[in-house]
């Protein structure tokens, strides 16, 4: 019997969690926000070219702004990476808004490449926090 898959804000939740866990006091919910979305850049634009990535984060980011406005101050730079972030001091919020801009970037890229390669796409920036069991992934070669 499978698991049941995750929501695209549970695998978000997660992902943000661990790498805010994994990060300092010093640093904090910007800096685990930097290093998930530099590590997305790394992996998503070696598959869908610089480009593709800053494109399909800054719908993300824009789509999430309708929930957390503050987004609309963020910018994503030519190399894929968040600038004028600094503006929110408030902890929740980036939490919060962060969770929200990956998992409407989890669901644009569902809707491009499926359900399937979406989670694998994560399971490679994040092999011990998104794990694949070949059972319960349909179409896996089992053997």
């Amino acid at each position: 019997m499978g698991l049941e898959m995750p929501t695209t804000r549970d695998l978000a939740a997660l992902v943000f969690s661990t790498e805010h866990d994994r990060s300092s006091d010093l640093y904090g919910p910007k800096g685990a926000a930097e290093r998930i979305f530099d590590k997305l850049r790394v992996h998503l634009s070696a598959r869908l070219g610089a480009q593709g990535y800053r494109a399909i984060l800054n719908r993300a980011v824009k789509l999430a702004s309708t929930d957390f406005p503050w987004l609309i101050s963020v910018r994503i730079s030519d190399d894929g990476s968040f600038s004028e972030f600094d503006s929110v001091n408030v902890s929740e919020a980036i939490f919060d808004g962060c969770v929200s801009v990956l998992a409407k970037l989890i669901e644009l890229l569902e809707t491009l490449i499926g359900r399937n390669l979406t989670v694998r796409m994560l399971h490679s920036a994040w092999p011990t926090v998104i794990r694949i069991d070949a059972a319960d992934w349909p179409g896996e070669n089992n053997g």
